[in-house]
């Protein structure tokens, strides 16, 4: 079912289980349950088994090169750690769900991979 609020289209879903998913906090919830890969960033949140979670959620992915110039891979490095921090704060404002604690944990353990190789 797809319904119009406030000017924009909406659309009423089903989980796997058959259960309908809601709004509010379940984008949030199920964020939260993202698993990842010991070392990898990718993810796809499908159907996640949370009850209260929204059954289609993502992550907005950045893609930085292993190989470049040394200034450019810390100014990058430096742009992510301000996007976990400061940038968090706007994320709701500008339509995005603020990133779950441990999704930032594993960004920032895994940014010296910027500009690491040679």
């Amino acid at each position: 079912m797809v319904a119009r609020h406030r000017g924009r289209l909406g659309a009423h879903l089903l989980r796997g289980s058959g259960t309908s998913a809601g709004g509010g906090e379940g984008g949030k919830i199920a964020l939260s349950g993202a698993e990842f890969k010991p070392d990898d960033l990718r993810v796809w949140i499908t159907d996640p088994k949370e009850p209260e979670a929204y059954p289609i959620a993502t992550f907005t992915w950045m893609l930085f090169y292993k190989k470049q110039d040394a200034a450019k891979a810390e100014a990058l490095r430096t742009f992510v750690g301000w996007a976990l921090d400061e940038g968090q704060q706007m994320s709701e404002q500008l339509g995005y769900i603020p990133l779950p604690d441990p999704v930032k944990q594993k960004v920032r353990g895994n940014m010296d991979q910027i500009g690491s190789a040679a």
